[in-house]
């Protein structure tokens, strides 16, 4: 389950410039789209590690969500929602 602990912790090892863990490849993660929303979320954030941190070739990329806007649960739900 996600929790508010969690994606705290994620953020903050995203943060972390002494973090030397490469990032996981975005462009190879595979989510099963067949699934309800939930799941392919849950894939997502299963195979990703970190929501917060992630690599496309050889670049890293950090990022960052505005505390005031939405939560990435619910983007996340928007993302997958439209991916048919």
């Amino acid at each position: 389950m996600i929790t508010r602990a969690l994606l705290n912790k994620l953020v903050k090892e995203a943060d972390d410039k002494q973090n030397s863990t490469l990032p996981k490849e975005i462009c190879k993660v595979s989510v099963d789209l067949s699934q309800p929303i939930e799941e392919r979320m849950l894939q997502y954030l299963t195979e990703i590690k970190n929501p917060y941190r992630v690599r496309s070739g050889e670049i890293k990329i950090n990022i960052k969500y505005s505390s005031d806007g939405p939560s990435i649960s619910k983007l996340l739900a928007r993302y997958f929602g439209r991916k048919r």
